[in-house]
């Protein structure tokens, strides 16, 4: 797990320790994740710092990101809008460095 629910739920600003939606909130952030594994690409799925040491954080900018990318989902949870969602170009920015054909 790139972020703990307490750390989502922060920055989601909602302030009780268990709500209903914890299962939703759980959903939206592997969903994160497995869209970050899958633009870096690596062939094992594998997260910077993962093989060296498995209980390692990931870096700062990947769990950045991955916030980012859980409220935006957990913001836009509908199928549809009148407005028009674009990506976020922070998310792309923060992993860009990562992608496994670019190198770190």
């Amino acid at each position: 797990m790139i972020n703990d629910t307490a750390t989502i739920k922060l920055h989601l600003r909602i302030e009780d320790s268990f709500t209903d939606e914890d299962s939703l909130i759980a959903i939206y952030s592997g969903a994160a994740e497995e869209w970050i594994r899958n633009y870096i690409d690596d062939e094992g799925g594998v997260l910077p710092g993962e093989l060296e040491d498995p209980v390692e954080d990931p870096p700062f900018s990947i769990k950045a990101a991955h916030l980012l990318l859980v409220a935006d989902t957990y913001e836009n949870r509908e199928a549809a809008s009148e407005l028009e969602i674009k990506e976020n170009p922070a998310v792309t920015r923060l992993l860009h460095p990562y992608r496994a054909c670019m190198g770190v």
